[in-house]
């Protein structure tokens, strides 16, 4: 195997394609439950991307007693802009250079940490998404509770929720699509709910996950996950905890593959963000020596990761929102 830088990236790829193309769904709840649709195109910052929605204004008509009118299909579009150029640069001495041909490990580690780092940086702004400013449809909920009250958003207040987007027509039985994210803190308290868990309510199978691994079963049909990085406002001891429940179709991640540089040694990690083809968010990695002269610690060689994407609001009626105001007892 050649020892050269060129070689050293195809080795990344290779190491990161052959052990860590894995969609990492626990540290990424919000991204992993919109809509993913990337383009191959190489696009250039503050290009936009166009998402179109078609739709048919008015209603079919019994022929036999009333005259059908022409409907035009409205192609319109959701412009969504690229103007998330992601970068964390990061080094690796000539020792470590060294011991990564022979060590993979050390080259395992190091891109999974890239890999978290880069998805973990755009959950969060899917999350940041979710909020009563976005999606400011009536039907958004308000709650004021003590952190020793029990379950800070009830069952019921989750079905109330569920019955909003009923009357929007949100396709209710399109389970897979559907989904409930809170906060950790607010996940908690439903493992420790009775209601949450009854064998008659969800079922022997799902209620002794619920006992076994804390896997709480779908609510009406919405996948109840648990997030870090769900919005939280406010300042200790007082905070508010957002609640999203909602259609995958609520937001949508664009995503765009960055050009390879001429002359200068590059690779491409491929994160695969879904099950679909072209899910996936491509970080393009640069190396550049660095003779590290008048420094300690050697030569080294720093790589710049980088990744270019673009977040949106996509229908805001596919989604509600409930507030929770954990006050002090």
């Amino acid at each position: 195997m050649a020892n050269d830088l060129a070689s050293f990236m195809t080795y990344m790829s290779d190491r990161f394609t052959e052990k860590l193309s894995f969609a990492l769904r626990p540290q990424a709840a919000f991204l992993s439950a919109i809509y993913i649709n990337p383009t191959s195109e190489t696009l250039p910052p503050n290009r936009k991307v166009t998402v179109n929605l078609a739709s048919i204004d008015g209603d079919g008509v019994d022929a036999l007693t009333s005259a059908p009118a022409i409907r035009d299909v409205d192609t319109t579009g959701t412009e969504l802009e690229l103007t998330k150029l992601w970068s964390l640069p990061f080094s690796f001495s000539e020792v470590d250079m060294a011991r990564a041909w022979d060590s993979p490990k050390l080259m395992d580690n190091t891109l999974e940490q890239v890999a978290i780092k880069a998805l973990t940086y755009a959950n969060a702004q899917v999350s940041a998404l979710f909020t009563t400013t976005n999606y400011n449809t009536s039907g958004n909920t308000t709650r004021t509770a003590t952190p020793t009250a029990g379950a800070e958003m009830t069952l019921e207040e989750i079905g109330a929720l569920r019955t909003v987007l009923a009357t929007r027509n949100v396709p209710l039985n399109d389970r897979g699509n559907l989904f409930i994210i809170t906060h950790p803190t607010i996940y908690g308290k439903w493992q420790t709910d009775s209601k949450f868990g009854y064998a008659s309510t969800v079922g022997d199978e799902f209620a002794s996950r619920l006992r076994y691994n804390g896997s709480i079963p779908p609510i009406f049909n919405f996948l109840p996950l648990e997030d870090a990085q769900a919005p939280v406002s406010g300042t200790t001891p007082d905070f508010t905890y957002t609640t999203a429940v909602f259609h995958r179709a609520s937001a949508i991640m664009v995503s765009a593959v960055l050009p390879r540089p001429g002359g200068i040694p590059t690779s491409y990690l491929t994160i695969p963000l879904g099950n679909e083809p072209g899910q996936v968010l491509q970080i393009r990695v640069t190396a550049d020596f660095n003779q590290n002269i008048g420094a300690t610690g050697g030569s080294k060689t720093v790589f710049l990761a980088e990744a270019f994407m673009g977040f949106h609001v996509h229908r805001k009626n596919l989604c509600v929102i409930h507030s929770t105001v954990l006050d002090t007892p």
